[in-house]
């Protein structure tokens, strides 16, 4: 049974000091500036050297599965979007659990009770236009007047675009998803190049990869 953790920062730099003062991470994501928020905070602690590898989750957990496989693991940390990939490894029993300071706090279902894996973050992801503009609801992107103004993430490039395509599919029905291929439809890849693609001007739509419920 793995205690929560008790010791402060002072405690927990010199114990990272004395093995070895490096880190490597695995970071899900999109684009390799993505944890830079991360970095900037790690700046104060520079004598720790921390090595942050962004990539597709899908990509991180087979690279994962190959090291674990041939002993050669790279990571220290991973944080991935496939949460169901902490569930396998730790049936495995190669995660080492540990309970941060703080852990009796988060929510039963944002964390492994002995402590395999917690969520960091939970991420919502909603239909998006410019503003005063755009279709009415997510239904209304099959409407003639959106060909070829639609940019979306690929579904089949993301399980987190996947799902709300999904959801839209469960929503409206396949003959929706049928008209929507018709729409001429602008993809690109990762689910954060919509927006960066395109800040949406008059007459234009955001993302049809970032959902919301039916509407």
């Amino acid at each position: 049974m793995v205690e929560q953790e008790t010791r402060g920062l002072a405690e927990l730099h010199a114990d990272a000091l004395a093995e070895g003062a490096t880190l490597t991470v695995y970071a899900g994501g999109d684009i390799p500036d993505q944890p830079d928020y991360t970095r900037d905070a790690h700046r104060g602690v520079s004598d720790i050297q921390l090595s942050m590898i962004v990539d597709y989750s899908k990509y991180h957990d087979v690279r994962i599965d190959r090291q674990l496989a041939e002993g050669t693991l790279v990571p220290d940390v991973t944080h991935l979007q496939t949460s169901f990939d902490f569930d396998r490894w730790k049936d495995q029993g190669v995660l080492q659990p540990y309970k941060p300071a703080g852990f009796d706090q988060v929510r039963d279902m944002f964390k492994d009770p002995d402590g395999a894996w917690y969520a960091i973050g939970v991420f919502a992801f909603g239909f998006m236009h410019g503003p005063g503009c755009g279709p009415a609801s997510p239904r209304n992107l099959v409407d003639p007047e959106w060909n070829g103004q639609i940019i979306s993430t690929h579904p089949g490039d993301d399980d987190a675009t996947l799902s709300p395509y999904k959801t839209y599919a469960d929503c409206y029905g396949w003959s929706w998803i049928v008209q929507l291929a018709s729409q001429d439809i602008t993809f690109h890849r990762s689910t954060n190049s919509p927006a960066k693609q395109s800040m949406p001007e008059p007459g234009t739509s955001g993302s049809v990869a970032r959902t919301p419920p039916c509407g």
